[in-house]
């Protein structure tokens, strides 16, 4: 087990590693460390270096940095280093100049909550738009994320809510608020064929604390609308059904990655969906494990005398949505 100053008195020694070639190992090292949810200091900003410096691979680097700065927001070397990755990178997470013109205050909210979220702009703005097309026709229902991490998407629903629909629609946000759970032999990285748990965003990865969205959600002025559920789905669940009964859902984002997960949240949530509620599903085609889930629940609507036909629409080359007829 590695210490918050182990790491801090370490990471010349990560530097080294990277340039000894050995960024493999060492991220390897550092994953272990996320798996047994310890949030030390120097953990993710180490990940990050690996990944950028050993990888080339900004995207994943910048991602690790985020968690970092969610634990700990005064590791100036993570802030600067995301700001470096930021300037290179920021504008291709940006939306296009037709889809700003459209639709300014999506525009507004993908820059500021960019920081916030794994999401890519296209599934943010895939998120806006259903969210905004069921506050503007007052479909019944709550909003309701299965995913939360860092916050930005969840809190883009409740402004999304307050700005078309009035400050009176709850939105819930589920997370475990203590990272991935652990993996099965379902999940598995689509295109390389490698198990989650071998990949370096495994368990105790995406991790935030539910402080850091309820802040967030302050800072665009809908924490009254927001309500933080911290643990598993098959626990929290069942009571969040019972308090949203009869009201239901109107829209749902599941963004749990893993196949247990993703069925559990579907079986659980489904029922309560009203007529005309849509899903949207992240990772669908990048996880294994959740397109096997959410392929099951699909076919099981189909049969089993419920005759229920549910037509997955694309949101980009990752997400799909569907919606209850």
């Amino acid at each position: 087990m590695f210490c918050r100053s182990f790491w801090h008195r370490n990471v010349a020694g990560v530097m080294a590693a990277i340039k000894a070639g050995k960024h493999k190992e060492t991220l390897l090292e550092l994953n272990e460390t996320k798996r047994l949810r310890k949030n030390a200091k120097d953990v993710d900003y180490c990940r990050a270096l690996c990944f950028l410096l050993g990888e080339h691979d900004a995207l994943h680097a910048r991602q690790a940095l985020l968690e970092e700065l969610r634990y700990f927001p005064e590791n100036t070397a993570a802030r600067m280093l995301l700001y470096d990755i930021n300037g290179r990178v920021r504008s291709s997470l940006l939306p296009p100049v037709e889809v700003t013109k459209r639709e300014p205050l999506f525009a507004l909210l993908c820059d500021a909550l960019l920081d916030h979220t794994m999401l890519t702009w296209t599934r943010l703005y895939g998120l806006y738009r259903l969210a905004k097309e069921v506050c503007c026709r007052d479909q019944k229902g709550v909003l309701m994320e299965c995913g939360v991490a860092g916050g930005g998407s969840v809190v883009l629903l409740a402004v999304v809510a307050a700005h078309y629909g009035g400050h009176s629609r709850k939105v819930y946000a589920l997370d475990t608020f203590d990272g991935m759970p652990d993996p099965t032999t379902s999940d598995i990285l689509k295109d390389l064929r490698t198990p989650a748990g071998a990949t370096s965003w495994g368990s105790g990865t995406c991790s935030a604390l539910q402080d850091n969205v309820r802040r967030l959600a302050k800072n665009f002025g809908v924490e009254k609308q927001l309500v933080v559920v911290p643990g598993m789905f098959q626990e929290t669940m069942p009571g969040v059904v019972k308090e949203i009964h009869p009201e239901g859902i109107a829209m749902m984002h599941l963004d749990a990655d893993w196949y247990e997960s993703t069925k559990c949240a579907l079986e659980l949530a489904w029922p309560m969906v009203t007529k005309g509620g849509v899903v949207q599903v992240d990772d669908y085609n990048y996880w294994d494990g959740c397109r096997k889930a959410v392929d099951e629940f699909i076919q099981s609507r189909a049969l089993g005398g419920l005759h229920e036909s549910l037509q997955i629409q694309p949101v980009d080359g990752n997400a799909v949505y569907f919606t209850k007829k």
